[in-house]
């Protein structure tokens, strides 16, 4: 049966927040702190946490009132995915989630090309905070896989696809190899 004792820990909630989605309301956030600071920074800090209610709210309307409870709770992971694609609002989005989320309490997991996050220009976070993975790059058999799911495609275009890919490879490795030997190494 369904045991009756009082759980010891609470559940965690995974929450996907999409930078690309983040950015705009980072931006109407950071335009209205602006046209109207008052000098209260306890008010600047309410409105910057607010903002990952305000996202719930937003994308995630139907579960929005057990998403804030979590979020009141701290039983939620906050999925932070793209910080790379967030254009001109990287190192906004950065601070956002090591000024306001981590402080907060909120658990935090960040996904980034290695250019999008600044592991050099801010270690007191990432080293005291975080736990950083570089994952290697797939092989050909696991974006086979992979480009097969996403596309739903039949088998031919999708080698299509990735024979594109080793073709466009074994060029860029031509052009360094050309580029890095110089014009005397051609004639």
């Amino acid at each position: 049966g369904i045991s009756r004792a009082a759980p010891t820990t609470l559940r965690m909630l995974p929450l996907l927040v999409e930078v690309q989605r983040l950015a705009p309301l980072l931006a109407s956030s950071s335009g209205s702190d602006d046209a109207c600071d008052d000098g209260d920074d306890d008010d600047d800090a309410n409105a910057t946490a607010y903002l990952i209610v305000a996202y719930v709210r937003k994308y995630y309307a139907a579960f929005a009132a057990t998403l804030e409870m979590a979020l009141e709770l701290r039983a939620v992971v906050v999925l932070i995915d793209g910080v790379d694609e967030a254009s001109g609002r990287k190192e906004q989005v950065e601070e956002y989630v090591l000024r306001t989320l981590v402080p907060m309490g909120v658990r935090v997991v960040m996904t980034s090309r290695p250019n999008g996050v600044r592991l050099e220009a801010l270690p007191e976070y990432y080293q005291r905070q975080f736990v950083v993975f570089d994952l290697k790059p797939l092989d050909d058999a696991q974006r086979l896989r992979l480009a097969k799911a996403q596309l739903n495609e039949d088998d031919e275009f999708v080698a299509n696809l990735l024979q594109f890919g080793r073709i466009r490879a074994g060029h860029d490795d031509l052009y360094r190899r050309a580029r890095d030997n110089g014009p005397a190494a051609r004639s």
